[in-house]
């Protein structure tokens, strides 16, 4: 049976990142930015394209998070290796937006 780590984290239990996490869904549409599935709140979470580990100075910068649904953050890859054969993360635009994202001006 796998064990959620982030369960008691301190981090994603606080108000702050329970309002960014919010805005962040909000802003892309309740929307999974790498399959487009259109999902409820709860189906839904926020994914570091940076790791916090790697940039905890990015830990809330809006063009450091994206909506993912369960499945896709499950494959998506990460500094553990996880997901080696998955979509690559996007590249970020000058308006801090994922290139190619209902939100890229360009």
């Amino acid at each position: 049976m796998r064990t959620n780590k982030k369960v008691g984290d301190p981090f994603y239990m606080s108000p702050l990142w329970r309002k960014v996490r919010a805005q962040i869904i909000e802003r892309d549409h309740y929307t999974c930015q790498v399959c487009k599935g259109i999902f409820s709140g709860r189906d839904l979470q926020v994914d570091h394209l940076v790791p916090r580990k790697v940039a905890p100075n990015l830990a809330y910068a809006w063009t450091n998070l994206r909506t993912l649904c369960r499945s896709c953050h499950t494959r998506a890859p990460t500094s553990m290796g996880r997901g080696a054969n998955y979509k690559e993360r996007p590249f970020i635009n000058s308006s801090g937006y994922p290139v190619g994202s209902d939100w890229d001006d360009n």
